[in-house]
């Protein structure tokens, strides 16, 4: 489990949990789960739900903790060429005035998406 500032997840090869989320395919087909072990586990197996993301959305917002204070290095442009901007840990988008900072997953069928723009908040 790794713990910082009340925002957790839990990287686990154990799929006995509640509210588990079963992952469809394009088709609507119900997807197994994928057996995992331990050397793979951090590829695919952080498991949080969407109070944890959101905790984790406003530390990243707030500047404020390990986290938060950490966040400005991610957010520095580490590669960059005509079709893609990327920071340290997460994808850049620049549309006009606007910047927004995102990480998107996706194993299994089971796809997630966490995006923000600072400037508005």
């Amino acid at each position: 489990m790794i713990k910082s500032n009340s925002v957790f997840a839990y990287i686990t090869t154990d799929f006995n949990v509640k509210n588990k989320v079963i992952g469809h395919d394009i088709n609507g087909v119900q997807q197994d789960y994928f057996v995992w072990n331990s050397s793979f586990a951090p590829a695919g197996l952080l498991k949080s739900n969407t109070s944890d993301m959101s905790k984790l959305l406003k530390t990243l917002l707030t500047n404020k903790g390990k986290i938060g204070k950490t966040t400005s290095i991610t957010e520095q442009t580490f590669y960059k060429n005509t079709q893609m901007e990327i920071g340290f840990g997460q994808e850049i988008e620049r549309n006009g005035n606007d910047t927004f900072f995102y990480k998107a997953g996706d194993t299994f069928s089971c796809s997630s998406i966490l995006a923000y723009d600072k400037k508005s908040n």
